[in-house]
């Protein structure tokens, strides 16, 4: 990996928000646990739901914001990988 922390690219960001407009169901510019689960079909437990919104959810809002999802996504790209 490089040093520095920089940040995703225009592609990476793209795609991170494509993801997220899928997460969102109903279009408030937010994702909650329901549309989360819905996403999974139910393959989420509820530990691995709650730990989701623990690592994401920075605020405690109980939703995930754009930015909040932005900032998962690209950290989860930015650490090395665990096989």
């Amino acid at each position: 990996g490089k040093a520095g922390k920089k940040g995703p690219s225009d592609k990476e960001m793209d795609e991170y928000k494509q993801d997220f407009i899928d997460f969102d169901l109903n279009k408030d510019n937010q994702i909650d646990a329901q549309e989360v689960r819905s996403q999974f079909k139910g393959d989420l437990d509820q530990q691995e739901l709650h730990q989701f919104f623990v690592d994401v959810d920075k605020d405690g809002t109980g939703t995930v914001t754009l930015k909040e999802y932005v900032d998962y996504a690209a950290s989860l790209a930015a650490a090395p990988a665990t096989a």
